[in-house]
């Protein structure tokens, strides 16, 4: 016949309290449960912000790439950064307007499609015919070109 320990509930209850307590101490060294998140936050911030940093010089390095392929000349190199970095600020409001929940990633997909084909346009019309025959040879090749490849 089963009988109940005389120690079964005490020690429930005793291990409860420990754990309360260790808990409790916890969250008052860390300042509050809120404190501790914003003491974790910055750090996944700055992770962010290195990897949005590490993207845009890889896109601007395999810009770089691409104009030297395409063997532009000057005039030519100036006006595709002007449009390459209106895309780069275009992109960021996008992403600014996921973070802020303003725009779904559906609709934001459909936003960044658009804009780019509007700055694809303007740049096929910076490029004469064998520039722009180059362009596609560019595009063939693909992610060997970049460091995810």
């Amino acid at each position: 016949m089963y009988t109940r320990s005389k120690l079964g509930f005490p020690l429930v209850i005793t291990v409860f309290l420990i754990l309360f307590f260790i808990t409790g101490t916890a969250i008052i060294n860390a300042g509050s449960t809120k404190g501790f998140v914003k003491k974790i936050q910055p750090v996944s911030s700055q992770l962010a912000e290195q990897g949005k940093e590490d993207r845009w010089k890889e896109a601007e390095e395999n810009f770089k790439k691409m104009c030297e392929f395409l063997e532009l000349d000057k005039k030519q190199t100036e006006e595709a950064s002007k449009l390459f970095n209106d895309r780069c600020k275009e992109m960021e409001k996008f992403f600014s307007s996921i973070r802020s929940g303003e725009l779904s990633r559906i609709e934001a997909r459909d936003k960044m499609v658009e804009s780019f084909k509007k700055y694809r346009e303007k740049f096929e019309q910076l490029l004469n015919e064998e520039q722009k025959a180059k362009l596609g040879l560019w595009e063939e090749a693909g992610p060997p070109r970049s460091r995810r490849g």
